[in-house]
């Protein structure tokens, strides 16, 4: 014999079966669509990267050229730019 007690408990754990599930399903999705979105800022973090590191590649490169065609003028930007660099270290 079944009473409106226990009933009522027997679906109230139904209904809390059916919350768990679904939450449980809620989390496994958020996490899925998580591992997505994480997936793909990392793939754009590495092509950003790779061109930051291509361009300071460029930047050397011209540097250099510019070396070799003005050596007495590099020489002379290095000597300057260290005095500069001394002077305002001393301040401090």
């Amino acid at each position: 014999m079944t009473t409106p007690q226990s009933s009522r408990m027997r679906e109230t754990g139904e209904h809390l079966s059916m919350a768990r599930d679904h939450l449980v399903v809620g989390i496994a999705d958020a996490a899925q669509s998580a591992k997505r979105a994480a997936s793909t800022l990392s793939a754009g973090a590495g092509d950003g990267l790779r061109g930051w590191v291509d361009d300071g590649r460029d930047l050397l490169a011209q540097a250099g050229a510019g070396i070799r065609r003005h050596p007495w003028a590099a020489l002379g930007g290095a000597i300057a730019l260290g005095v500069a660099l001394v002077s305002v270290l001393r301040r401090r």
